[in-house]
């Protein structure tokens, strides 16, 4: 698990627990997903699909049947299949239609569906979209955009923080030097995303480019610099600390870093990758525990560390590049990136 993921672990809490109603045809359906261009009925607060007024253009064949192809992630093949084929053969009963699905194997991520009309080619679309929605909601971020702040300075200052820690708590049982993060991997994480196709990955290194040009404009054509100091946890005990770590600031300007963040991230929500809420907490993480046996992750005394080295330095890193990366790294090296924007 990255340790960018922290800032995600409530994303979908609050459309799990009060999930919409969508009506296609005669049946209702609960979703968990957001209800792009589903109508929301004002005179009983439920959600309608409306196919008559489906803006999607369904191509006619020959023999006068309709096809429309689908753009869905391998990995959610498997919902729209379902054990033995049985959830593909129910929804193409259902909607009189057929779903070809590519193999596995293939790195096609096309979803062809025809049908004898057209209302039917848009029920199985729209019950399709429910399916991969309600997968996406479940499933973990897999990118996110971050400035980096692995400077040989900063890595210098990390590798102090690392023996002192070590000689504070070592001896704890219920430390473990593996969580000292790797100051290598060092970044600001801005927003994560969840980018399951070639075209999505695509479509947002384009909006990176344009998140790069509201940065620049707020730094003002001038260089920047991160300054790292400071310790700080994710909850209030002291005593069962699951996240350790370091507060980051401009050195200079009179933007604030959480005003250029939230720029960014704007980008993202104007171009429907993310949705709106609540902006990311900012931090550098240094510690953090793993989760073990029986999905818990522990927590460990942090107390002493938050006492001695509550000020602790670990210098400054220049802004210069903003990335789009993988969740998850190799040992010993940063973050895979989809793209890499010079500031």
């Amino acid at each position: 698990m990255s340790d960018t993921e922290e800032v995600v672990e409530n994303d979908v809490v609050d459309t799990t627990l009060r999930p919409k109603l969508v009506n296609i045809g005669r049946r209702q359906y609960r979703t968990t997903f957001p209800d792009d261009g589903v109508a929301i009925d004002s005179s009983n607060g439920e959600a309608t699909a409306d196919v008559a007024s489906s803006a999607h253009e369904f191509e006619q064949l020959e023999d006068g049947r309709y096809r429309f192809a689908m753009t869905i992630s391998s990995l959610f093949y498997g919902l729209i299949i379902g054990r033995g084929g049985q959830a593909k053969t129910q929804l193409e009963k259902e909607t009189n239609t057929i779903i070809q699905v590519p193999d596995r194997r293939s790195r096609s991520e096309s979803v062809v569906i025809s049908a004898s009309s057209p209302d039917s080619l848009e029920a199985c679309r729209t019950r399709l979209e429910l399916l991969v929605g309600e997968g996406k909601a479940k499933a973990r971020p897999t990118h996110f955009v971050c400035f980096p702040l692995n400077s040989k300075a900063v890595q210098k200052a990390a590798a102090d923080f690392h023996a002192n820690t070590v000689d504070l708590i070592g001896q704890q049982p219920d430390f473990h030097e593996s969580w000292i993060i790797d100051p290598i991997s060092f970044h600001l994480t801005i927003g994560v995303l969840k980018l399951f196709t070639a075209a999505e990955i695509v479509q947002a290194t384009e909006v990176l480019k344009e998140a790069q040009k509201r940065v620049q404009k707020l730094f003002g054509g001038q260089a920047q610099e991160c300054s790292i100091q400071g310790l700080g946890i994710m909850n209030e005990d002291h005593k069962k600390v699951q996240v350790l770590y370091a507060h980051p600031k401009l050195r200079s300007g009179s933007v604030s870093l959480q005003h250029v963040a939230d720029e960014v991230m704007a980008c993202f929500v104007d171009a429907g990758l993310v949705q709106p809420g609540r902006s990311v907490k900012l931090h550098v993480t240094l510690i953090k525990t793993r989760q073990g046996r029986g999905g818990r992750r522990p927590a460990f005394d942090a107390s002493v560390l938050l006492e001695q080295l509550q000020s602790f330095k670990f210098g400054t890193s220049p802004l210069k590049e903003l990335h789009l990366s993988q969740m998850g790294r190799a040992a010993g090296r940063f973050y895979r990136a989809e793209a890499v924007l010079r500031l």
